[in-house]
């Protein structure tokens, strides 16, 4: 848990209302950018409202991210993800969805019992 009285915490609390993202305008904003680094400086023209994108590129996040070109990596995880063939209960994966998601039917199967026998528990609940 963070402290109450750090400049991130009174930031959220004097700014509780974001609506849209002052950097691009298209998506809600998520952050309160200090624009100086100062995050006890809580002053209306020091915070910006921004989306999540807009926050990484004032900071630099998004350049560091670029010049580490984590794309290799994503890509790599993404083959070794088509080249499974089993889920994590040693079940063969098969297309199940209209879109060519791959799933285990067993493990599906399982899950919606599951959540049919929650439904059933919850409905005689309510009927008491």
């Amino acid at each position: 848990m963070t402290h109450p009285n750090t400049g991130r915490n009174q930031a959220r609390r004097r700014y509780p209302d974001l609506g849209t993202c002052e950097g691009c305008g298209a998506r809600p904003a998520v952050d309160r950018h200090h624009v100086n680094g100062d995050v006890f400086d809580q002053r209306r023209e020091n915070v910006r409202f921004l989306c999540n994108r807009c926050h990484q590129e004032a900071d630099g996040r998004m350049e560091r991210n670029r010049a580490a070109d984590v794309r290799p990596m994503i890509e790599a995880a993404a083959a070794l993800k088509r080249a499974q063939t089993t889920c994590k209960l040693g079940h063969p994966l098969s297309v199940i969805t209209a879109d060519g998601r791959r799933g285990c039917r067993v493990c599906r199967e399982a899950a919606r019992q599951r959540y049919l026998a929650r439904q059933r528990r919850a409905r005689a609940e309510r009927g008491r």
